[in-house]
């Protein structure tokens, strides 16, 4: 009976300590949550006497951080409704499929969050109404950046694509700033 009180207390007490123990060997590891191969890495990591069960903590720990960033950047995707002040009222919205909202996340958590911090939203439109954007794969508008159908027609672009209309943001609003002084 009191060898069972005693292992109840040692459990007790050493379970805080051991998710710290695996939330800090989990955090010095050299892989990103965000990497396709997270589990993998984390699974076939070196671990010691302290972290032994820590093996069993590595789908939780890529999981809660791949949930994480993909609801950050899915809240600034929006497909339902048109750029705030948007002059062309009779474009209309685009609804992405699942693997192209997938190919926007990803691009999106690669980036560094300063840059879409600022950001209002990430609208995705059919196509162009206006002259001067026809042709192209996405607009900057007012601290709003357009991405337009044919932006998903190639992965590999989507990232330059946006990365290049965000240098748009970064220089309107760095150019208000010098302005200001």
């Amino acid at each position: 009976m009191y060898l069972t009180i005693l292992l109840f207390k040692l459990l007790t007490y050493s379970l805080p300590a051991q998710a710290d123990t695996c939330l800090s060997w989990f955090q010095n590891l050299k892989t990103s949550p965000k990497d396709k191969s997270c589990v993998s890495k984390c699974i076939t990591s070196e671990v010691d006497m302290s972290t032994f069960s820590c093996h069993n903590e590595c789908e939780t720990f890529c999981k809660k951080a791949n949930t994480d960033s993909c609801s950050f950047n899915r809240q600034l995707v929006k497909f339902h409704s048109l750029p705030n002040k948007w002059p062309w009222s009779k474009s209309k919205n685009y609804k992405p499929s699942e693997k192209e909202l997938d190919q926007l996340d990803e691009v999106l958590s690669s980036l560094n969050p300063s840059l879409i911090k600022n950001i209002e939203g990430f609208f995705i439109i059919e196509r162009p109404s206006d002259i001067f954007s026809i042709g192209t794969p996405a607009s900057y508008f007012e601290g709003q950046l357009i991405i337009y159908k044919s932006a998903f027609e190639d992965p590999i672009k989507l990232k330059n694509i946006i990365v290049h209309e965000l240098g748009h943001h970064l220089h309107e609003t760095t150019e208000k700033k010098t302005e200001s002084f």
